[in-house]
């Protein structure tokens, strides 16, 4: 009984060094992104309402789409858009979220556009 309840405990002490060095990774990561919002400033938007609930209170990454927002800026399919990846357009993946910069969206269209002359 006391050899279980030892190893309980050893589990509990491994589960809550686990979740402090959890904590510390996702602060590391919230500063390289605070970071990172200097050096990219079209990443907010002042006076702009956050087009999703991902987007945090300060306003950051207002101008970011998800793909089903990118699918409709551009007009085209879910299908079309990972076509458009292969292609050349940017993206950004945080974890297992892809966002689309509108800065970028607007680029690839302007890079790719054509005329008959």
């Amino acid at each position: 009984m006391k050899n279980t309840l030892v190893k309980l405990r050893q589990a509990a002490d491994l589960k809550t060094e686990i979740a402090k060095q959890e904590l510390e990774f996702w602060k590391i990561i919230s500063r390289t992104l605070q970071r990172e919002i200097v050096h990219y400033p079209d990443l907010r938007i002042a006076g702009k309402k956050p087009l999703s609930a991902s987007t945090d209170n300060d306003g950051y990454m207002t101008n970011c789409l998800n793909s089903d927002q990118a699918t409709k800026y551009l007009g085209v399919s879910r299908t079309m858009l990972y076509r458009l990846r292969n292609d050349g357009l940017k993206y950004v993946k945080v974890g297992k979220l892809t966002r689309y910069r509108r800065c970028d969206l607007d680029a690839f269209v302007t890079q790719n556009l054509f005329s008959k002359i």
